[in-house]
């Protein structure tokens, strides 16, 4: 389609991204990061299709179809838990910018936190605020921590203020 988001392995079959990244698709295009500065290829563009969503939560739990590659799924934590003022990065493609990395820390825990966007769509998630620098094409990007493992899933910004991003939990 016209759009773009990140997202991370949870298997080597599994996807997980935003919903709102997904929203109103079956199935989407997949491309892996090529090595080095190896350009993007389209042509190694794989499908995932969607089998699950949780729409309130904004996540969506993507499956690939078939693929060749030899893939090893994002460390997942032992203990999930973190703390404010930890260090934290992200992963994602801001604006078109492939596979950006930032890094940033975890300005505070918002529990059961409530956002919107745009067209007026309501969720409601436990939410890590970072001062990471995130932009559009973050969306379902992974946000770790010092260990290289997944903590939360990057979301959403506040336009009305700097360094105010949202990571699902």
């Amino acid at each position: 389609g016209d759009g773009q988001g990140s997202g991370f392995l949870i298997t080597k079959d599994a996807i997980i991204t935003n919903w709102h990244v997904i929203k109103g698709y079956d199935s989407v295009g997949i491309i892996f990061k090529p090595r080095g500065f190896n350009k993007v290829d389209l042509k190694n563009q794989y499908i995932a299709d969607v089998v699950l969503t949780d729409q309130v939560k904004d996540v969506a739990l993507l499956m690939l179809r078939n693929h060749s590659r030899s893939i090893i799924p994002i460390n997942l934590p032992e203990s999930p838990d973190v703390e404010i003022g930890e260090e934290v990065h992200a992963i994602g493609h801001p604006l078109g910018q492939l596979w950006t990395y930032t890094k940033g820390v975890i300005s505070q825990l918002r529990p059961n936190y409530r956002w919107s966007y745009e067209d007026g769509t309501m969720f409601q998630a436990n939410i890590i605020q970072t001062q990471t620098p995130i932009n559009p094409g973050n969306s379902g990007g992974p946000l770790l921590n010092d260990n290289g493992e997944l903590i939360g899933m990057n979301t959403f910004v506040t336009s009305k203020a700097q360094g105010l991003n949202y990571s699902v939990a």
